[in-house]
């Protein structure tokens, strides 16, 4: 199976940390995010990951070698998500796969559930369901479809939060493609990921919600952020 990880941003949020490390390398727990996101994969039966890379990419290939493929986002200083999705499913070619966010910690059972219950959808997102908060990507429900995802939903309208991860079938793999080239003509650089699912959902594509389950989860854009994280997945004790 195949696995899309978009890790190529500056992370400016979380500066100074970030300054010269990619926030991919941090560590929560006794491993990095993305470290342990590719061994979420490998033990989920993904066998070609492809991450997309750029801010101290060296950083992260000499981390992880030939555990995945890299794919680079030149324009990464300009662009948000969006595009370094684009540039994964062009490099890559098309046929389904299993997209995550390179900011994502979660557990592999999460990852396992997920996927297994994925298999029959166009397009399916793993979802939090409950109250979230402003800064959620929040995701909206109109009749038991989904309908749009992005922060400005309101937290009344809101029935979760998007984690940030993905599984794509082949088809859905290329109306997402289409999707995005659409909106990257109009020049929407700074776009998330979202907004094509949003404009796809408007368009009758069909989205399947997942549940998380009550399993460990967390997005990190903030040192705030990070220490939710370390607390969801901490050392482990000494021997």
């Amino acid at each position: 199976m195949k696995a899309v990880i978009v890790a190529a941003g500056l992370s400016s949020r979380l500066r100074p940390l970030t300054d010269d490390v990619p926030k991919g390398l941090l560590d929560v727990g006794d491993t990095s995010i993305l470290e342990r996101a590719v061994t979420n994969l490998e033990a989920t039966g993904h066998d070609d990951i492809v991450l997309v890379v750029r801010f101290e990419r060296e950083q992260i290939q000499e981390r992880l070698g030939n555990r995945a493929r890299y794919v680079f986002n030149p324009f990464y200083e300009t662009t948000n998500n969006m595009a370094s999705l684009w540039f994964a499913i062009l490099a890559t070619g098309s046929g389904p796969f299993t997209y995550s966010h390179g900011d994502l910690v979660y557990t592999e059972t999460m990852l396992n559930e997920f996927v297994n219950g994925a298999t029959e959808s166009e397009v399916a997102l793993s979802v939090d369901f409950g109250p979230t908060d402003e800064e959620a990507m929040k995701v909206e429900v109109v009749d038991g479809r989904f309908v749009a995802s992005n922060k400005q939903i309101p937290l009344d309208v809101a029935v979760g939060e998007w984690t940030g991860l993905a599984r794509f079938s082949k088809s859905g793999s290329d109306t997402t493609r289409s999707h995005i080239e659409e909106l990257l003509s109009q020049e929407r650089f700074q776009d998330y990921d979202t907004a094509a699912f949003s404009l796809m959902a408007s368009r009758g594509t069909d989205f399947d919600l997942l549940p998380t389950q009550g399993e460990s989860w967390c997005e990190i854009d903030t040192a705030e952020d990070l220490g939710v994280a370390r607390g969801l997945f901490p050392l482990p004790p000494p021997r």
